[in-house]
């Protein structure tokens, strides 16, 4: 993992050809091409040699995990709603960053309140925007397979994300 300083870093990473064709393959079901992604961390920081294992540095933000279930035939209609919801009240999350996940759901990072743990910080974003979290993903070490640039799929960028984010590419 290494540091990514700028929202015109981040654009670039997401927008090559590759990330571009990964994105289109794994929203085809190809598992093999998710696994392949870049993968961003928002909870913590890397370790000095660029690990995140047993890394103990919190960032100053929390990544969420809000996924929608393929057989919940509203899904469509939900993640709208969801998305709008997220959206109407980013300033009371201190939202810093949303995207639409490689697959189904949606990615955030929002400021983290340091008074709480990984997994409260989670459970008090999920109550305010009436969503649930992927408790799967309560791990502050947990990376996030990565979609596109484009505005379909990078929501929202805050500048104060930089201070927060890490990235992974097995291309690195």
């Amino acid at each position: 993992m290494r540091p990514v300083q700028t929202e015109e870093e981040l654009r670039q990473l997401r927008s090559t050809e590759r990330q571009q064709s990964l994105v289109a393959q794994a929203r085809q079901g190809q598992q093999d091409a998710k696994r392949k992604l870049l993968q961003f961390n928002y909870s913590c920081l890397p370790n000095a040699d660029g690990s995140l294992k047993a890394s103990t540095r919190l960032s100053g933000s929390v990544g969420m995990d809000i996924d929608f279930s393929e057989a919940d035939n509203r899904a469509e209609n939900l993640s709208h709603e969801v998305r709008d919801r997220i959206l109407s009240m980013k300033d009371e999350l201190g939202l810093l960053f949303f995207e639409r996940s490689a697959t189904k759901g949606y990615h955030i990072a929002f400021k983290r309140h340091p008074e709480l743990s990984q997994e409260n910080n989670l459970r008090w974003a999920s109550q305010m925007l009436a969503v649930k979290y992927d408790e799967g993903a309560k791990d502050h070490t947990r990376v996030f397979f990565s979609s596109t640039a484009s505005d379909d799929d990078l929501l929202f960028v805050s500048p104060e994300l930089f201070d927060n984010v890490s990235v992974f590419s097995d291309s690195d």
